[in-house]
């Protein structure tokens, strides 16, 4: 402390302000995902069909895996693994139970979804897979 500092102000060590602002970008980061799992997830509920089309309205019961296959300014595709279950199926059982149990439509899967880039951030504009029509 030097005689122009008043008694009981510091100043942060040199190393401190840097790890702050790390830790701030990283819990900024971290939101995103979520948000981009809820785009993915909406999606797919609007768009897939699973087990042969045996699946009408399958939906994702978690991501369990997200991998960047290519990248772009203009878009991004992703490699998404995941959990799935259709309410609408016989013996359905919530989401919650997937993995808990041997249930018609309910299983695991890999799908790559393409995303563009707009002004307020990414949308789901391409899914893989199969596909219910759409009206």
């Amino acid at each position: 402390m030097t005689a122009a500092e008043p008694l009981g102000r510091r100043r942060m060590p040199g190393r401190v302000v840097p790890l702050l602002l790390v830790a701030w970008v990283a819990a900024c980061a971290s939101v995103a995902p979520d948000r981009l799992a809820g785009k993915l997830e909406d999606y797919y509920a609007s768009h897939a069909v699973e087990e042969d089309g045996r699946c009408p309205t399958p939906e994702i019961a978690a991501v369990t895996k997200r991998k960047v296959l290519t990248r772009s300014a203009d878009q991004t595709t992703l490699r998404v693994r995941y959990s799935y279950f259709d309410p609408s199926a016989g013996g359905a059982v919530d989401w919650s139970r997937v993995l808990q149990t041997d249930k018609a439509c309910t299983g695991l899967a890999e799908r790559d979804f393409t995303l563009g880039r707009t002004d307020l951030g990414y949308r789901v504009v391409e899914m893989s897979g199969p596909r219910r029509e759409q009206p």
